[in-house]
């Protein structure tokens, strides 16, 4: 016996429906009184926006700011459901200013052509919200977090049937050729996939969120309230002026790519000094091959280190040596030690950036975009930034500093 009905579109609507009723005079007039977008639209969007296009704009600019802005708040999860809402609702319209309600074609192309607008916009609000942030708790408006994670995309890898026809085929070749127990086609598959989707090599395989798919990456720095400081969408560009930063598998073995994943600087060597070398006497560490063995020459005199790995990962008769900058590299060097009391308090604080992105992915809609355009994913992600920073002016405004991080109570 069923004994759970599912939801159709009909009745999610008149639920949002009957919400947006009964809260139009508290909550849309709340927004109204407190976000003036004069004080936080670039003076450059406007210009942009409005720069000669050859015939005039059928839709305005805040108007389609206030329509995406509304649709995180309201974790309206795609463009076409927005429509719907606000064809269906004449005090969301009256609210965003349309008299025609726009297209899913112009929500799109607002945000590609006007990406770097959104991102001025969305840097100004980090401005505007600093002094709000200092105000509440300066010691933790200091601290800056850094996480990332990645944005999957709409493309045929990430459908499970993908990797399952895939494995059924390595079976079956497994089966044919009489392959050992030692052969494992999970694995094999691994290894076979591509490293990026067919439709875009932007899209690269990587591990996120406990599993493996194809999207796209990004990085998220918050303060010590979990309050986003900065955005980078991790596309072609940005990739080529940093090629440290590692997104893409780098080996056939899911393991081995899940632990470069997690740390890409986990290696099996022996620290042999701390002295500087460097004329700055900028502090260094030196690690050397675990094989490697000083030896005594008698007839010179002299010592030298020789390396005994059956399977060098290097030429020199030395072995592999490298040195470490702790000064450089603050995250796996962060001048407290680690288990420590300290540690472990402020460890405690960096929860708050796993909270933003939930937060971006769930409550603002940027995961399950039916979508593989760069351009767009990009501009849904600082939608979020903005729609949360937005939450916090208005919480500063209404001097109720407890929903700076979701304005969902006031909803509901």
């Amino acid at each position: 016996m069923i004994t759970h009905k599912q939801l159709t579109l009909a009745e999610i609507f008149d639920d949002c429906q009957n919400k947006f009723d009964n809260d139009k005079y508290q909550f849309l007039s709340l927004l109204d009184e407190t976000i003036n977008l004069d004080e936080i639209v670039p003076v450059s969007f406007v210009s942009h926006f409005h720069a000669s296009t050859g015939r005039p704009r059928k839709h305005q600019l805040y108007p389609m700011l206030k329509a995406l802005l509304l649709q995180r708040i309201f974790s309206i999860p795609t463009d076409t459901l927005l429509i719907v809402f606000l064809k269906y609702s004449q005090e969301l319209r009256d609210f965003c200013g349309f008299d025609v309600v726009p297209d899913a074609s112009k929500f799109t192309r607002f945000k590609q052509d006007f990406l770097m607008d959104l991102q001025s916009m969305f840097n100004h609000m980090v401005d505007m919200t600093e002094p709000i942030c200092q105000k509440l708790d300066p010691h933790l408006a200091t601290m800056t977090i850094f996480d990332t994670s990645g944005i999957e995309a709409w493309v045929t890898e990430n459908n499970p049937k993908y990797a399952n026809r895939i494995i059924k085929q390595l079976k079956a070749f497994a089966k044919a050729n009489n392959l050992d127990k030692s052969y494992d086609p999970y694995k094999a598959a691994y290894g076979s996939m591509p490293t990026h989707a067919a439709s875009n090599q932007a899209i690269q395989q990587m591990y996120i969120n406990g599993h493996f798919c194809y999207a796209y990456k990004f990085g998220i720095v918050t303060n010590g309230l979990g309050i986003v400081r900065d955005i980078t969408f991790y596309n072609k560009e940005f990739l080529k002026a940093h090629p440290d930063i590692v997104v893409e598998k780098k080996s056939d073995s899911p393991d081995e790519d899940k632990s470069l994943a997690d740390s890409k600087s986990l290696l099996p060597m022996k620290r042999e000094g701390s002295k500087s070398h460097l004329k700055s006497k900028i502090p260094t560490m030196k690690f050397v091959c675990p094989k490697m063995k000083w030896e005594y020459n008698k007839a010179d005199k002299t010592k030298r280190c020789v390396c005994h790995c059956d399977n060098p990962c290097t030429t020199s008769s030395c072995g592999r040596m490298i040195y470490i900058y702790p000064e450089k590299n603050l995250r796996a060097y962060p001048g407290v030690e680690r288990g420590s009391a300290e540690w472990e308090e402020t460890y405690k604080i960096r929860v708050n950036v796993e909270k933003s992105i939930n937060h971006f992915k769930d409550s603002f809609c940027v995961a399950n975009r039916k979508t593989q355009n760069e351009k767009t994913l990009h501009a849904d992600l600082l939608l979020a930034g903005i729609a949360q920073l937005v939450t916090v002016i208005v919480a500063d405004k209404i001097h109720q500093h407890q929903y700076i991080r979701s304005l969902k109570p006031l909803i509901a």
